[in-house]
């Protein structure tokens, strides 16, 4: 926080979720949530508040995997759990494939933490020519990505929203090729390439 501004917020790790009881998700065959999007897009960024906690999961360890055996992914998993609406039969019957993907969702979050700490105080810290070095051979890294994707994470959530809008239909590979790389348009009347890249193949 900037010296000077005393505004007071919820803080970067506390996300304002499942407040009036178990939140309603629906979730694919995989255990990915996909509906309602507004929920879906909380639920994913309490996951990520989670991950962050630094009494939940430390940054002084050097591999995910070696939190299985503290008790502590156990102990997040049902934290969220304990979110979630469970009513529904069909939810119900996904539970593993669902704790599943928040796992892996919860190491993904957890890493990405780890790096941006990286970025934020270590390069910040250390010599000038080294700080270029890595910062050179991240561009090159970047660069070597031929088309950027608009959804990261959200793809189930796409496919889903897709068939929504077009029931008794198959998502052929092409068509989910153009969603995945397009963004809708300024003035809302369509869609449009996400970067030149994806223009020429479009």
């Amino acid at each position: 926080m900037k010296a000077g501004n005393n505004k007071k917020g919820r803080g970067k790790n506390k996300v304002n979720f499942s407040s009036n009881g178990p939140v309603k998700l629906v979730f694919n065959s995989f255990g990915q949530p996909i509906a309602l999007a507004k929920s879906v897009e909380k639920f994913s960024r309490f996951i990520g508040s989670i991950a962050r906690e630094p009494s939940m999961f430390p940054i002084n360890i050097s591999d995910f995997r070696k939190f299985k055996g503290t008790g502590r992914v156990k102990t997040a998993w049902e934290d969220i759990k304990a979110k979630i609406d469970w009513s529904d039969p069909e939810t119900l019957a996904k539970m593993m494939r669902i704790r599943k993907t928040v796992v892996k969702k919860l190491n993904a979050c957890w890493r990405k933490h780890n790096h941006d700490l990286y970025v934020d105080y270590y390069l910040d810290n250390m010599g000038l020519a080294e700080r270029f070095k890595k910062t050179e051979t991240f561009k090159k890294n970047r660069g070597q990505l031929k088309v950027a994707a608009n959804t990261g994470t959200k793809i189930a959530q796409v496919r889903y929203e897709w068939g929504l809008a077009n029931p008794g239909k198959v998502l052929d590979r092409c068509t989910f090729w153009r969603l995945v790389h397009s963004k809708t348009k300024k003035d809302g009347s369509g869609i449009e390439p996400i970067n030149d890249k994806a223009k020429k193949n479009l």
